[in-house]
């Protein structure tokens, strides 16, 4: 365990503090912390065409303001702390459960082992935080507790899974309808894992239906877009895959356009070998699987079919699940250990392939990954010159840093902002390219209600003289 609490300290805190980490969720994440910190409502306001919504709106995460108490303790790098923490809180979990299931010492730190292995876990720590990474770290958990029949704990295990996303309770809902389906579940406790999986139902109806778009103030919130390809909202988009069950399974392989989608390929083949072969062996499990990658490879928007990035720690638990239910009556073969050490093997390769060897931001080995884009002390002193309440305007890069405020903006939408503030010689521009970024740069510089409040090597910081309401 703690040769993995290293690894993910290597792969994710040197990312947020070489400035490398992604800003698109944790900077998002990071001010609503800060606000519920300070008992104020979240705002998101780092959306790439600047509009502001509630943060429930955007994300339905209210384990958020639960967690919040941890950002004074450990400021902007609160939720990469939180996030490696419940991971190995999964691997423990995913060793108990052996433990429980009857396996030896070590049966199950090779089961925890899988579960440290999987490129879902890498792409997650060298990407950004997202709160799915809790609610799928939290699955082993429930499984653990639900075997133990430790009611209360589960509930509460349950509850918080719930209060992780808006779609958690889609996923829970099919991990209690495969624990009903479970062979050596007995028939009483079927019945309380049908009562669990309808909740889980119950909430997600509500969370999209009422709570989100009464957060959204009649808006549709952003994850409805994410389904556009067969309406404009769920409830369009729910009917529409009904009717379409044709175009729902083409899906599952081809993009929006009709063309082979290789990136869903490239998914399916780092699946299986990184154990999803256990999911085929012990079928029930499809039942699981199928609906997190119906959420993945159904959605318009293509960042979620790809292999890197954190949407696909769902994965994670779901094959090694698999894989203890597999190897449950073979655990007298010292071929069936072999099979598994060689899949754990299999799946730190496919890893390394996938994701920590992909880049130099996410390869340990390599002396990019401790390099920083940034002067650090260069950045201080810039700072220093924006008071704490300021309406911020930054760079992409910058904002998981500079989100403890209420309100920060993603440039270019500087035109609310009281300071803008850029690295001039950075290679990520996100979303502006390069071009764009330097031809809104020049404008800045001319336009006479813009002064330049602080120069120097890596940043330059405006004050907006005129910003708008």
């Amino acid at each position: 365990m703690l040769i993995g609490f290293l690894i993910f300290s290597l792969i994710s805190i040197p990312n947020h503090y070489n400035f490398r980490t992604s800003a698109l969720d944790y900077g998002m994440f990071n001010q609503a912390m800060f606000s519920f910190s300070h008992g104020d409502e979240a705002l998101f306001t780092q959306s790439i065409d600047g509009s502001e919504s509630k943060y429930l709106c955007d994300h339905f995460s209210p384990i958020i303001a639960l967690l919040s108490p941890l950002y004074v303790l450990f400021g902007s790098y609160a939720l990469l702390v939180i996030q490696i923490f419940f991971l190995l809180i999964g691997a423990l979990f995913v060793y108990r459960l052996a433990l429980l299931k009857g396996y030896d010492l070590k049966w199950s730190l090779t089961f925890a082992c899988l579960f440290l292995s999987i490129w879902g876990i890498y792409g997650s720590l060298s990407f950004d935080f997202h709160t799915n990474v809790i609610a799928s770290s939290l699955v082993p958990v429930i499984v653990f507790y639900f075997f133990s029949k430790k009611w209360w704990q589960m509930s509460v295990v349950f509850l918080l899974a719930l209060l992780c996303k808006e779609n958690s309770g889609i996923l829970l809902f099919f991990l209690f309808l495969l624990l009903t389906i479970t062979s050596d579940v007995e028939r009483q406790f079927k019945r309380i894992s049908l009562m669990f999986a309808a909740l889980s139902a119950i909430w997600v109806t509500i969370v999209l239906f009422f709570l989100m778009p009464v957060q959204c103030a009649g808006h549709l919130p952003n994850v409805e877009g994410f389904y556009h390809a067969f309406g404009n909202n769920f409830g369009e988009a729910f009917i529409q895959m009904i009717k379409s069950p044709l175009k729902v399974i083409r899906l599952f392989y081809e993009d929006t356009d009709g063309n082979l989608a290789k990136t869903k390929i490239t998914t399916y083949w780092w699946l299986l070998l990184s154990g999803g072969v256990f999911v085929l062996l012990v079928p029930r499990f499809l039942v699981l699987i199928i609906p997190v990658l119906a959420q993945k490879f159904l959605s318009s928007n293509s960042l979620l079919w790809d292999i890197n990035g954190h949407y696909s720690l769902e994965f994670v638990p779901i094959i090694v699940l698999a894989a203890i239910a597999f190897f449950k009556k073979r655990t007298n073969s010292k071929v069936g250990l072999t099979f598994l050490v060689v899949s754990v093997i299999l799946a730190l390769f496919m890893s390394w392939r996938g994701v920590i060897g992909r880049t130099a931001k996410s390869n340990i080995f390599k002396k990019e990954h401790f390099t920083s884009l940034f002067n650090h002390e260069d950045f201080g002193k810039v700072i220093s010159f924006i008071p704490n309440d300021a309406v911020l305007c930054c760079t992409t890069p910058l904002a998981p840093h500079l989100s403890d405020r209420q309100k920060v903006y993603l440039f270019p939408n500087y035109q609310k902002a009281e300071y803008v503030l850029l690295h001039i010689k950075g290679i990520e521009t996100y979303p502006l390219n390069a071009t764009s970024f330097e031809e809104i740069k020049s404008k800045l510089l001319q336009d006479s209600t813009m002064k330049i409040i602080h120069e120097n090597g890596d940043f330059l910081l405006f004050q907006n003289m005129m910003p708008s309401q």
